[in-house]
């Protein structure tokens, strides 16, 4: 998922966090879900979880943005957590070393650029999503596209988005189980564009992808040329007009802090798919986010996120 925070930017710097070797599951979750929250009031960009050493290397973000290798491996205790400027990085670690005293926490590192692309391409497979009789497949650009599955190609970058991350998922089932007819769709937090290319080759005529972040919107625009993609348009913010579907994917204070642009984007009858939510929390979200002139008509769950469909009156 992408966030028009500025995750994706072309500078990026991450701390590290060690955690307790005899932190239990539930613990470490817990632990997990309370860092984005922390994080999310600096240049949050994005978190790397449960690591896995395999074959003598160490993979993170295997369960986030890379193919799951938890079955190849061991989890081990590290994470990242990635932030636009350095400074915001180094009040975090300041911060978190104040209310976790037994979390070690490395001082603030500047990002590699050759990361990213390495350690994505070496894991990332082909990815095959089915709702019904609809299936579609997001190809890694240099993998063979599968014979007869509508598919869509992608190539990360330095933006945020392959589509193998729960939320990226989510909405993209939900995509093809009510929203694969929509003409004129929003996809804010486009991130790559794999939901904004997926609605534009569906049908979607009239799609726009908003990423407020430059270099992930000039990786968004690469992947639209890659799939050769033409008439799609792109917008650092939420144009004026309305829409038949909005995909909003992005973490929950952004959804709340554009609820007012986002509820203005969809049109009478038309949808919105809400995600980069935790499930635990998709309830309270939803109380601070829908209003009279919205109902949720589907809520799916994958692992522990959420992603919600609401369809405005007409």
């Amino acid at each position: 998922m992408s966030s028009p925070t500025g995750r994706g930017a072309s500078r990026s710097f991450y701390v590290r966090l060690r955690l307790p070797e005899n932190l239990g599951g539930e613990a470490r979750d817990a632990f997990s879900a309370i860092v984005p929250r922390i994080a999310g009031k600096f240049s949050f960009q994005g978190l790397e979880d449960w690591a896995v050493d395999v074959k003598n290397s160490r993979v993170l973000g295997a369960e986030a943005e890379f193919q799951d290798l938890t079955r190849e491996g061991l989890r081990n205790s590290e994470m990242r957590v990635y932030f636009a400027r350095l400074s915001d990085a180094q009040k975090f670690g300041k911060f978190l070393g104040t209310v976790f005293a037994d979390v070690k926490i490395s001082p603030a590192r500047a990002l590699a650029a050759k990361d990213w692309m390495k350690l994505w391409r070496k894991h990332y497979k082909t990815q095959t999503l089915r709702e019904g009789k609809r299936r579609l497949a997001i190809v890694p650009a240099w993998k063979k596209v599968p014979a007869g599955i509508p598919s869509l190609r992608i190539t990360p970058g330095q933006a945020f988005g392959t589509g193998t991350h729960p939320t990226t998922q989510l909405c993209l089932r939900l995509f093809l189980k009510y929203g694969a007819d929509a003409l004129k769709v929003l996809d804010f937090g486009a991130g790559t564009g794999v939901l904004a290319i997926a609605a534009f080759k569906a049908g979607g005529a009239k799609t726009v992808a908003v990423e407020s972040d430059r270099v992930a919107l000039e990786q968004c625009r690469k992947n639209a040329r890659l799939n050769r993609v033409k008439g799609m348009k792109f917008s650092r913010t939420i144009p004026k007009g309305r829409f038949d579907l909005v995909f909003a994917n992005v973490l929950a204070p952004v959804l709340l802090d554009h609820r007012n642009k986002l509820h203005g984007a969809v049109a009478k009858g038309g949808m919105i798919f809400l995600s980069g939510l935790l499930a635990s929390e998709a309830a309270g979200f939803l109380k601070k986010f829908t209003s009279r002139d919205f109902r949720t008509f589907a809520i799916l769950e994958q692992g522990d996120w959420s992603a919600i469909a609401l369809r405005r009156n007409s």
